[in-house]
């Protein structure tokens, strides 16, 4: 919001930090979306240029997946502009690898889940499961 309490666009700048735990190839796929004037589910910036501000998160859950991935399940609750005390819940899956050496975020299914088709779709956004014994 700006000083006149009206909500303002917001800058990519403001998502900077953020988008340092999403995958490149993730990033690479938002930026295509983008292009073709559409949203990938991971766009922060999507909600809150539609008056909607994640107020809180819950853990629901987190399940090991295929090719090495994890699937983490979590409540969102979004404070939204315009209907004043109400807030949005969506249960949204993620989808969280290994890239590199860092656990990285890889897509967002908001009020769904990830099967293990859509996992291995995926797969080239993050790097195989290391054998044990090794490190990144």
């Amino acid at each position: 919001m700006d000083a006149g309490g009206r909500l303002r666009a917001p800058a990519e700048r403001d998502y900077a930090h953020a988008k340092a735990f999403v995958a490149p190839a993730t990033l690479e796929a938002m930026a295509d979306h983008r292009a073709r004037g559409d949203e990938h589910p991971l766009a922060f910036w999507r909600e809150a240029a539609h008056g909607r501000v994640l107020e809180s998160f819950q853990l629901l859950g987190v399940r090991r997946g295929p090719e090495g991935s994890v699937l983490v399940t979590v409540e969102e609750r979004s404070w939204v502009a315009g209907s004043p005390g109400s807030l949005a819940r969506t249960a949204s899956e993620y989808l969280v690898a290994r890239v590199g050496s860092a656990w990285r975020v890889v897509d967002r299914r908001a009020g769904g889940t990830f099967d293990e088709a859509a996992v291995r779709s995926r797969a080239a956004a993050f790097d195989a499961p290391l054998r044990l014994g090794r490190r990144p």
